[in-house]
């Protein structure tokens, strides 16, 4: 039993290094973690896991929700942001997008 520490720390390094990379599934990967620390610290009765995870289980699925969440309305900023991101305006026109936005804003 005293290997799955190991094992369950491993997933969790594992999981900080995923998010790191700015992949979503980091956050459900250390979600799923918690649980696993819970069910470890039951079968080895050291409860002390299981105080951990119930603080840390919210913090993951908060921060998973926050990174799924597809926003409703597209505002211009997102959609320039976007054609940046995939390379099909210079960052000239990027400048220029932005600035332009922020004086329509500052109009209102």
């Amino acid at each position: 039993m005293s290997y799955w520490s190991w094992v369950l720390e491993g997933v969790g390094i594992f999981g900080a290094i995923v998010i790191g990379r700015k992949k979503w599934w980091g956050w459900g990967l250390l979600l799923v973690n918690t649980f696993l620390w819970s069910v470890y610290a039951i079968v080895s009765k050291q409860y002390g896991f299981m105080v951990a995870s119930f603080f840390y289980a919210p913090i993951y699925a908060r921060n998973l929700l926050k990174w799924v969440r597809v926003p409703v309305k597209k505002s211009e900023k997102a959609v320039d942001y976007f054609k940046a991101s995939q390379g099909r305006i210079d960052a000239n026109e990027r400048l220029s997008s932005i600035i332009r936005n922020l004086i329509t804003e500052a109009d209102l």
